[in-house]
C-alpha cells in the first residue's frame, strides 16, 4: 500500500520549559520518538491514513499539546492509520497517553520525562523509559500486551496492582519484596523509575 499523508505539523519550542503532552489515539499504529537534541521544534507530527488534530497552547512557560483523532468520518476505517510523533528533549514533559485498539511503539528514552500516565485498551505497546532523571509512571492496560523497557543504569520500584494479568519482571535486576520489585540501589540512584 502506498502511504498518503493526511497531514503534518511542526511546531517550534519557542522557549517552553515544560510541556504537557496528551495523546488520545483510537486505533492503528502510533510511533513516538525523541527529536534530535539540537532541534528547535517542540513536536514534529506526521499523520497517515487518518488525520490527527493537534492543538498547542501556552500557559506561562508550559506548552500544552493535545493530539486527538479528527472527529470527521469517525466510523471510517482505521486499517491504514499511522501516526509518527517526535517530541523535543528540551522541556520537562508530563505525558498522558490514552489508546484503543492499536499497535504502539513509544520511545521516551531521550526525553526529560517527569511522569507518564498511560491507559491502554486492546493494544500491543512497547514503552522505552528515559535514561536519566526520576520518572513516575502509571500504566494501565485492558486486553493489552505491554512491554516496558527500563534502560541499563536506571533503578526502578515496580508495583503490580493487577491480579488478572500475567507479569514477567527481571527479578535478578529488580528483586521482589512482597508485591514490589525494587532495584537494590533504588533509594540512592540518580536515575530511577517509580
Amino acid at each position: 500500500h502506498e502511504r498518503r499523508s493526511a497531514g503534518a505539523l511542526c511546531a517550534t519550542l519557542a522557549g517552553a520549559v515544560r510541556a504537557d503532552v496528551n495523546i488520545d489515539f483510537g486505533a492503528g499504529t502510533l510511533i513516538v520518538s525523541p527529536l534530535p537534541e539540537a532541534s528547535a521544534d517542540l513536536i514534529d507530527a506526521n499523520y497517515f491514513g487518518r488525520r490527527g488534530r493537534t492543538n498547542i497552547r501556552r500557559t506561562g512557560d508550559t506548552a500544552i499539546v493535545d493530539v486527538t483523532m479528527d472527529g470527521r468520518n469517525f466510523f471510517s476505517c482505521f486499517d491504514n492509520v499511522r501516526w509518527e510523533l517526535a517530541l523535543s528533549s528540551t522541556p520537562q514533559i508530563s505525558f498522558d497517553l490514552d489508546g484503543g485498539a492499536a499497535d504502539m511503539d513509544v520511545d521516551l528514552s531521550g526525553l526529560r520525562l517527569a511522569d507518564l500516565d498511560a491507559n491502554i485498551g486492546a493494544a500491543d505497546i512497547s514503552i522505552v523509559l528515559p535514561e536519566t532523571g526520576t520518572v513516575r509512571a502509571d500504566i494501565r492496560g485492558g486486553a493489552a500486551e505491554t512491554n516496558i523497557r527500563i534502560p541499563e543504569g536506571v533503578a526502578a520500584r515496580i508495583t503490580n496492582n493487577s491480579s488478572l494479568s500475567s507479569v514477567d519482571i527481571d527479578t535478578d535486576r529488580f528483586p521482589k519484596f512482597d508485591r514490589v520489585c525494587e532495584s537494590p540501589d533504588f533509594d540512592t540512584a540518580d536515575n530511577r523509575v517509580i
